[in-house]
């Protein structure tokens, strides 16, 4: 038997959707599983049982992306189907969203959808409106506006400032994780700005 390399994580699972119609092993979403959890409004699975219209906002990656051109007003659109972890649906994009979009709808990108849920009764079928689409790696600083360390004064011992100053430090320059470097920023900054709250007694 030849010796043959193994399958990257995103061809193996590229090739368990195709060979068995779902992911077997993980999800390509895997990596953004706690920013998706953290910042949705509510998960596809779930608003799909709902017959109300609602606003939502879920992360999710583009399956497919078909576009099209508006016979009124001759302005270009897209039909997406994006699916979470659990599920998919429609999304339409329309022209007015699209060409604030546009560089954000890819297949295979990793977003989050700000829109409408519909359902229709007659036909029985469920889809989006979108409003807007936040590429994954922009989503911690689109939603977070302030991040608290809360220090327990009683509780510090000598050295624990610095501790924690040299771990934030340690961190600021790990881009690939998006939470924490975007939570690393805020914090040093505080530090720098307000060294004196974070003395030692």
């Amino acid at each position: 038997v030849p010796d043959l390399p193994e399958w990257h994580d995103k061809e193996l699972l590229d090739n368990e959707k195709q060979l068995l119609g779902y992911y077997a092993t993980g999800h390509p979403l895997g990596e953004f599983a706690s920013i998706i959890k953290k910042y949705r409004s509510v998960s596809l699975i779930k608003i799909k049982q709902e017959t109300e219209s609602a606003g939502l906002k879920f992360g999710g990656m583009i399956q497919s992306a078909m576009f099209k051109t508006s016979k009124k007003s001759g302005l270009p659109w897209a039909i997406l189907v994006v699916e979470d972890m659990e599920d998919s649906i429609e999304c339409l994009c329309f022209p007015d969203t699209f060409a604030k979009c546009k560089d954000s709808i890819k297949n295979e990108a990793a977003v989050f959808i700000e829109g409408e849920y519909q359902y229709n009764e007659e036909e029985d079928t469920r889809k989006i409106i979108v409003r807007n689409i936040i590429p994954m790696t922009d989503v911690v600083s689109a939603y977070t506006t302030e991040v608290h360390i809360r220090l327990y004064e009683e509780r510090l011992q000598n050295g624990h400032i610095d501790e924690l100053k040299a771990l934030l430090n340690k961190h600021r320059a790990e881009l690939n994780d998006y939470e924490r470097r975007y939570m690393v920023e805020a914090a040093l900054s505080h530090f720098e700005d307000s060294e004196q709250d974070f003395t030692y007694k």
